[in-house]
């Protein structure tokens, strides 16, 4: 009887052994993790009032590059490099396409479509087919 409890206080010795393992393990995770995800040190970052007058000096001066407003930039005392003037600039807004309706209005004189197939015949020979039509007159001319 004194031999299976000495075997069982074992046991739970182990058992704990195991769990304070698992708990090291998991706290030395946490700790790698904390450390892995820090913030990292690296250049500084761009206040947002330096990003707000980039962004208004491009809009109103929509002929100057980034050195011309990184030139303006280093005259009034603002330290930032040239390419993260460029990064900062407005861009200009794309103009809408047209549809595709209206350019095939515009281009309808202009548009032929064009097919190549076999046609085999009751002899077993083959022919050879290329279809032209043009869309303005809607005629098609066919070459065999």
């Amino acid at each position: 009887m004194a031999v299976g409890r000495v075997e069982r206080l074992a046991n739970g010795t182990r058992h704990r052994e195991a769990r304070d393992r698992r708990h090291l393990a998991s706290q030395g995770f946490r700790l790698f993790w904390t450390w892995k995800s820090r913030r990292r040190t690296g250049r500084p970052t761009i206040a947002s009032e330096v990003r707000g007058l980039i962004r208004t000096m491009s809009r109103e001066n929509p002929l100057w590059g980034a050195p011309r407003i990184h030139g303006e930039l280093l005259k009034l005392g603002v330290q930032v490099s040239q390419a993260t003037v460029a990064k900062y600039m407005a861009r200009p807004g794309t103009r809408p396409s047209q549809p595709w309706r209206i350019f095939l209005a515009n281009h309808f004189q202009q548009i032929a479509a064009a097919d190549f197939f076999v046609v085999p015949t009751a002899t077993y020979r083959l022919l050879f087919v290329l279809v032209i039509l043009a869309m303005s007159a809607a005629e098609s001319f066919m070459l065999r």
